[in-house]
């Protein structure tokens, strides 16, 4: 299993920016761990490589892949994969730079017909990449429709490194599916662990043999212990508002749980720690004792 961190603005490490610095914080339970950096120059992303290979992680990942608006407009993430000279630059720059392996996480494209999956996944070998992830839905799609787990397919057939498939892994039968499809070496899950984060050891039983169609569902007490202890360390961590970042991942805790539309509305209300603890103790039905 590999663990992966929160994707981290080269400008800002290199700035020196602290709440960009505790976004690389891990302990040694997760490892391997896997720092994900985004950027759109080259030796800034070198520069950031090295500062990121010097603190303990075992890979660095180049995001090639967010399709956010805001990182777009940088020239960033899957906009890149519009500029393949430029992302040769920083891939061969951060290889020479980190200090440990790197891997690369890219979409099918920005948009059909441009620089594709496979191109970019050739690219990413010749200059020294370990690994390739691929999302394969388009930069322009975002997360609407289905992926395409055929490009990851493809990929796999053009390059001899490692090739991890994401996209739509929601279940560990989906994980089996993609594995059998695509020929891909391992998987990468992302939204659907969000409130479920027992979907993990889900999937790496039915790797191990065990049963696709066993999951791991606590009941509500258990669901809502976990809640608590991800919330805390959040409190913890945290720099700007716990409660404001937080009350997305308790709804999504909620999900499939009787009453969590109303909950949903409540939690979404609330604007203190000591407001949040009570609906999630009342909703949960869980004690808050530490």
């Amino acid at each position: 299993d590999l663990v992966c961190t929160e994707m981290v603005s080269s400008e800002a490490l290199v700035r020196n920016s602290r709440k960009t610095e505790r976004l690389l914080r891990f302990d040694d339970f997760q490892r391997p761990i896997s720092a994900q950096i985004f950027g759109a120059k080259p030796e800034v992303m070198a520069d950031a490589a090295a500062i990121v290979g010097s603190s303990g992680v075992d890979l660095i990942d180049i995001n090639v892949g967010c399709s956010v608006p805001k990182i777009l407009k940088s020239g960033s993430g899957v906009a890149l994969m519009r500029d393949p000279d430029l992302l040769s630059q920083i891939m061969r720059r951060v290889v020479e730079s980190a200090g440990v392996p790197v891997t690369v996480k890219m979409r099918a494209g920005y948009e059909k017909n441009s620089c594709d999956c496979v191109f970019v996944a050739k690219l990413a070998e010749e200059f020294g990449v370990s690994a390739v992830t691929v999302h394969p839905r388009y930069g322009v799609d975002r997360f609407r429709g289905k992926s395409d787990w055929s490009l990851i397919r493809s990929v796999k057939e053009t390059v001899a490194v490692p090739v991890i498939g994401n996209g739509d892994i929601d279940s560990p039968a989906a994980a089996l599916r993609m594995i059998d499809e695509t020929g891909c070496d391992a998987v990468m899950v992302g939204r659907a662990a969000l409130g479920n984060p027992w979907l993990f050891g889900d999937i790496s039983a039915a790797l191990n043999g065990g049963s696709p169609a066993e999951t791991t569902r606590p009941d509500r007490q258990e669901i809502g212990k976990v809640l608590l202890w991800h919330y805390r360390m959040t409190v913890h961590e945290s720099q700007g508002d716990p409660v404001r970042r937080f009350r997305k991942f308790a709804a999504w805790y909620s999900r499939g749980l009787p009453g969590s539309m109303g909950f949903r509305n409540w939690i979404n209300a609330v604007r203190t720690d000591a407001a949040f603890r009570a609906a999630v103790v009342d909703f949960f039905r869980v004690s808050d004792a530490e």
